[in-house]
């Protein structure tokens, strides 16, 4: 028996809005392996994020992180209080300012800005938190803001639905494999190959990038 959802617990967890949050402990420091490790786990092949020399004849100098290496310092999740009721990640928005750097210094700064009840099939009743994570460097620069959203499950009601219980693996055919290995063949890696902005107009349609397929293990990881 897992703990319900109570109004008492949506009170104390409402007490934290606005409060600034501890976080795990993570690297803070933007190295070669973290920056490049973490474009190769996601399947990067732009030069800028994984080759050193790349790096230092564009107008960074250095070795930059992909935009969402960021994760390699804070990974975002925030839901603080709500003791044995499910955390599901549900997704996150992200402002950037800067770009990491090789050799930079990153602070998160984290706390919860809102609430909200939440009704659905999965299990009825449920929350959604909302969360501000700030990165900081040691300059006191802002680098970007992340804006996770966070929902709280209750896992009795949730076994209860039995939503997806009729759920089954999906198994990729040989034809959808060769799709997806086409896609990665045609990726278009920009490379030395500028894009100017006077060359993009409203309406022009981006190349898409494949990357997958993708398991629950791969996104633990």
């Amino acid at each position: 028996e897992y703990p319900r959802l109570t109004e008492d617990l949506v009170s104390q967890a409402q007490t934290l809005v606005g409060v600034p949050l501890r976080r795990p402990r993570s690297r803070r420091e933007a190295s070669y392996d973290a920056l490049i490790g973490f474009a190769r786990a996601i399947g990067s092949r732009i030069p800028l994020y994984l080759d050193l020399s790349h790096g230092t004849h564009t107008l960074y100098g250095r070795l930059i992180g992909h935009p969402t290496s960021f994760l390699c310092f804070d990974d975002t999740v925030v839901a603080p209080s709500l003791p044995g009721i499910h955390a599901i990640y549900a997704g996150c928005r992200w402002q950037w300012f800067h770009p990491r750097r090789h050799g930079d210094r990153m602070t998160p700064k984290a706390s919860v800005v809102g609430i909200e009840r939440k009704t659905g099939s999965f299990c009825g009743d449920m929350v959604l938190q909302k969360g501000r994570v700030e990165y900081w460097d040691d300059n006191g620069r802002l680098m970007a803001i992340a804006e996770p959203r966070v929902f709280r499950t209750p896992r009795n009601a949730a076994q209860e639905a039995k939503k997806y219980k009729r759920a089954e693996r999906h198994r990729y055919s040989d034809a959808e494999l060769n799709k997806i290995l086409d896609a990665y063949r045609d990726e278009q890696i920009r490379d030395t190959s500028v894009l100017y902005w006077e060359d993009v107009k409203v309406g022009d349609l981006i190349a898409p990038i494949v990357r997958g397929p993708v398991t629950t293990e791969d996104i633990g990881m």
